[in-house]
């Protein structure tokens, strides 16, 4: 009589809990500094500084900003270490700053330049920077404390709700606390973790579109290189016309190649533009619709109080305006 043979079926293995780490001494550190570690934050300083040099080099804009602009933009409020509570460690330390933390913050210093005044701090000189007490800040510029502390006021003279809308708004830049979430739970019927989950889906939207933006922009980039090599063509060919003299055959190559530059050069500048634009219009902010649903409320209600919150806060930062033009 035959047996059967025994078939062994292996179990399929379980998905990892975790994805693969390819950084995971950049992860550490990246925690570290979002824990608020100064010695961490001095090695990430030191870290920033040549990645901004080399992006603010390859940006290709007239009105890019100093490094030491960038530094001291991306240290204010903890930008940078906000924008370092999602490194995972998938990628290197170093890539994930450069493309997904300090792409957006060169874009947000041009676009918000010309609307606030960011005073910096010289930064050439990083160890002697990083060793200035808060009270030695302040005593070389007071103004920047006082501006946190009006921007503090200010904010805590909102209602609870106008605030959560505000912050949710910039959900990227701020973090809601218990009070704040148990408020959006309580809104919504649900609880805080069905809450934090939805807060943590709203952010990487918001990380989404603003990689897409930043796509574009390293798209401009290199349309702005080509645009480079373009102008240096032209200004050969017009040595070559010149040099042509009286060989009417070689001036008449030069009139043609010349011409068919200047169409491609005309063709990568619209380029550029449609590109600079997009990015431009491009939303950073958490949309209307998502508030929405967050809040539990409809949308044209956000949207009156979005405007009702912002008129209130041109009345209140009125008065602060005044004063510092009249001091």
């Amino acid at each position: 009589m035959r047996v059967p043979s025994t078939v062994l079926v292996k179990a399929p293995a379980e998905p990892s809990a975790d994805p693969v780490v390819r950084d995971p001494a950049g992860r550490q550190l990246a925690a570290a500094c979002v824990a608020g570690d100064p010695a961490a934050r001095r090695q990430l300083q030191e870290l920033l500084w040549p990645l901004i040099e080399d992006l603010v080099r390859v940006t290709g804009r007239r009105d890019a900003p100093e490094p030491g602009e960038v530094l001291a933009y991306a240290l204010e409020d903890d930008r940078v270490y906000r924008r370092l509570r999602t490194f995972a460690g998938r990628v290197s330390l170093k890539s994930y700053l450069l493309k997904y933390v300090l792409r957006h913050l060169v874009l947000q210093l041009i676009s918000h330049r010309d609307r606030r005044a960011i005073r910096t701090v010289p930064f050439d000189d990083l160890s002697a920077a990083e060793e200035l007490s808060s009270q030695d800040a302040q005593t070389l510029d007071p103004a920047p404390a006082a501006d946190a502390q009006t921007a503090r006021d200010i904010f805590s003279r909102l209602s609870a709700e106008r605030r959560v809308l505000l912050k949710l708004l910039h959900l990227e830049d701020f973090d809601l606390d218990e009070d704040e979430r148990e408020l959006l739970a309580r809104r919504g019927d649900r609880s805080l973790a069905e809450i934090d989950a939805a807060i943590e889906r709203a952010r990487a939207a918001i990380r989404s579109r603003e990689a897409a933006r930043r796509a574009r922009i390293d798209r401009a980039a290199l349309v702005a290189r080509s645009i480079q090599l373009h102008e240096q063509r032209l200004a050969q060919m017009d040595e070559r016309l010149h040099a042509a003299g009286n060989d009417p055959a070689l001036a008449t190559r030069c009139v043609a190649e010349r011409a068919a530059i200047e169409a491609k050069l005309a063709w990568r500048r619209r380029q550029q533009h449609a590109l600079l634009d997009e990015s431009r219009r491009a939303p950073v902010t958490l949309p209307y619709r998502e508030i929405a649903e967050l809040m539990n409320m409809p949308i044209g209600t956000v949207t009156s109080e979005l405007t009702r919150v912002r008129r209130t806060l041109r009345r209140l930062l009125a008065p602060a305006t005044d004063e510092k033009e009249l001091a």
